[in-house]
């Protein structure tokens, strides 16, 4: 474990990255905004201890059960931190920073244009990351999009199910209405749930729980191409996503 806390040492540095980010078209507004959001406490700040694998910062929608409602969420790598302080203490504020960009432009995103395909949301961090890095003239960083291929790196931040089967809020929503009519049809077929399967908090959460275990049982159905949205597989997934709903309701 590091011996500074990953929480306060994040805090410390986001004031920097606002004053860092002025000037870079876009990426200003995306850390301005978010940085006035989460002093309303819009979003939570939280450390893991996640594996090495996973970068240093990353945003998460987590499902509180007890509360029931989604948690917008940075997640700190405690791992990853340490890390990077070790490796070179003095590069380490502009290196997490780095990393923490991304992380803050794809949550400001949340709520609204979360709903879009995952690989358009994450591509926006990356680019605005990219703009930084360029401006700061920063050595080469974890996940850097100078130096990997795009399509290399958002298949490694958001795995290969959410990368494979990227669907967003339009095509559940098509489906919800599909099945809807289809069961008002039916007098012996009533609609089992109510009309909060429309709404976009429970195609997020619904999107970050069982796209998994879509992709699980698509797997071999399909040639996967992400990058050109086949309708078939979009289709396909809003079905086999929104009867996992049912099925969990």
């Amino acid at each position: 474990m590091p011996a500074e806390n990953p929480k306060q040492t994040t805090f410390s540095l986001l004031p920097d990255l606002r004053r860092s980010a002025w000037g870079i078209e876009h990426t200003q507004d995306a850390v301005n905004s978010f940085y006035n959001r989460f002093n309303k406490g819009e979003f939570v700040l939280e450390t893991w201890n996640l594996p090495l694998i996973h970068p240093p910062s990353e945003f998460r929608v987590i499902w509180d059960n007890a509360n029931r409602r989604l948690v917008p969420t940075i997640l700190i790598n405690a791992q990853q931190m340490h890390l990077l302080r070790n490796g070179d203490p003095d590069k380490f504020k502009m290196y997490f920073q780095a990393d923490l960009l991304r992380t803050i432009a794809i949550a400001d995103q949340y709520p609204a244009s979360y709903g879009n395909y995952l690989q358009s949301v994450y591509n926006y961090g990356l680019e605005l990351q990219k703009r930084w890095l360029e401006r700061w003239k920063v050595g080469r960083v974890f996940n850097d999009p100078r130096h990997i291929n795009r399509r290399k790196l958002l298949k490694k931040l958001l795995g290969k199910p959410f990368y494979e089967l990227d669907i967003d809020f339009l095509h559940w929503q098509k489906e919800i209405y599909r099945q809807r009519i289809q069961k008002a049809l039916s007098l012996n077929d009533p609609w089992p749930f109510n009309t909060k399967g429309d709404s976009l908090p429970t195609f997020l959460r619904m999107r970050d729980l069982f796209l998994p275990i879509v992709h699980a049982r698509l797997k071999g159905a399909f040639q996967f191409n992400p990058w050109e949205y086949d309708e078939d597989i979009q289709s396909t997934t809003a079905v086999l996503l929104v009867n996992q709903f049912i099925e969990a309701e």
